[in-house]
């Protein structure tokens, strides 16, 4: 969380501030500078806070409201951190009035600013508990809730007093709020205080969700997988996870790339066995180009499907060996007929080595650089495919 101190010409009526989404500037980058946003504060001081999605309030920090720099607008009004109810303790509540006191009122609370610029291509969630405490039934006192953003409030919902209802969870999609810096608001108003006991407002969450990739395909040859999928967001900076199930095709699943995958498409091995169904499935997670950060990891893709045994394939039993035992510098193939091709793997599976053109009898490969440890190398002949364990040592 960030803390700004931020000038402007105060208005007795409302207060305009002008700041800067944080970012590189162009003598620092050598691009253009982080665009100048402009967004509507009233009721709060000089001192401006933000945070990035996902925010989530659940009042247990020290401080009540002033944890998260909630504001009031226009003051405080009757709105408490109540520690006698909660989902579980404690919420965010607003108190009735004990005798008739008409009035139309209007108090809100306000949240620090949240920072949404990333979010362009993803859903806006916001999930909250509430809960009602009537007395009147009269359907005039509303508990309303909205989001700032673009110098304008949008409403997301409204609860009137139409009867107690106990702790409930609402869900919302915020189409539009992808990209923009936001405020959220809780706001009760109303005639008369008498009407209703209390509202309250427990586990707030404001998140986003971002797609994940689409159209997963696999194909197999010499024993090694290859995957390709397409993106939900090309125009979103994107790295991938892969996820493999074990040889029967169940969970659990297990991320199999050391690295972060920035293309489409990834080329893999699997460990070895003697018959197995694999399926894998891929996560996106978008980058921030202003920071080269991760902000957001998608669901899974669909699952893809590779089932063949392994060991030798095929009518035909050919001959074929690997040598030296242990190997250090290089690896020779040979085989009794025409080795057509040859796929290396480590034991997770990682291709080190593919080559699908050989049409050699005998073949030599450069193993000089690999670490020492065990690597499965799967030997494509004629119309068998052949699996050998090795060692490099060094």
């Amino acid at each position: 969380m960030k803390r700004y101190t931020v000038k402007a010409a105060i208005d007795l009526a409302i207060v305009f501030l002008f700041f800067l989404v944080p970012g590189p500037v162009a003598s620092q980058s050598g691009g253009s500078p982080a665009p100048s946003v402009e967004i509507l504060l009233s009721c709060t001081d000089s001192s401006v806070y933000e945070m990035t999605l996902p925010f989530t309030e659940d009042w247990a920090g020290s401080g009540g409201f002033g944890f998260y720099d909630w504001k009031f607008c226009p003051s405080q009004g009757s709105w408490v951190v109540s520690d006698v109810t909660g989902n579980p303790l404690p919420a965010a509540g607003f108190m009735g009035a004990a005798t008739s006191t008409p009035e139309n009122y209007s108090y809100q609370i306000v949240s620090l600013m949240l920072i949404a610029s990333p979010w362009t291509c993803a859903d806006v969630f916001l999930s909250f508990d509430i809960r009602l405490d009537d007395r009147l039934m009269t359907s005039t006192e509303k508990m309303t809730v909205e989001l700032l953003y673009n110098n304008t409030w949008h409403p997301v919902t409204e609860y009137s007093n139409n009867g107690s209802f106990g702790w409930r969870t609402d869900t919302f999609l915020l189409p539009g709020a992808g990209g923009h810096v936001l405020k959220l608001g809780f706001r009760a108003n109303g005639i008369n205080r008498y009407n209703f006991q209390d509202w309250f407002i427990d586990n707030i969450r404001l998140y986003g969700v971002c797609p994940p990739p689409v159209n997963p395909q696999a194909a197999v040859s010499n024993g090694c997988v290859t995957l390709n999928w397409s993106s939900s967001c090309p125009q979103q900076k994107t790295d991938y996870d892969i996820y493999r199930s074990n040889n029967y095709g169940n969970p659990p699943y297990t991320k199999i790339n050391s690295n972060k995958i920035t293309d489409t498409t990834f080329s893999q091995t699997p460990p070895w066995a003697l018959s197995y169904i694999y399926k894998y499935y891929v996560v996106a997670l978008q980058v921030d180009t202003l920071n080269g950060l991760e902000f957001c990891e998608s669901g899974s893709s669909d699952t893809v499907q590779v089932s063949f045994p392994v060991g030798i394939e095929g009518p035909a039993r050919e001959k074929v060996s690997i040598y030296p035992v242990p190997a250090s510098d290089y690896l020779v193939v040979t085989g009794d007929l025409m080795i057509t091709g040859l796929c290396i793997s480590d034991q997770l599976g990682k291709t080190l080595y593919k080559e699908t053109a050989i049409h050699s009898k005998r073949f030599k490969v450069n193993i000089s650089g690999w670490s020492p440890g065990v690597y499965y190398a799967r030997i494509n002949v004629s119309s068998a495919t052949k699996v050998m364990k090795f060692i490099i040592q060094k």
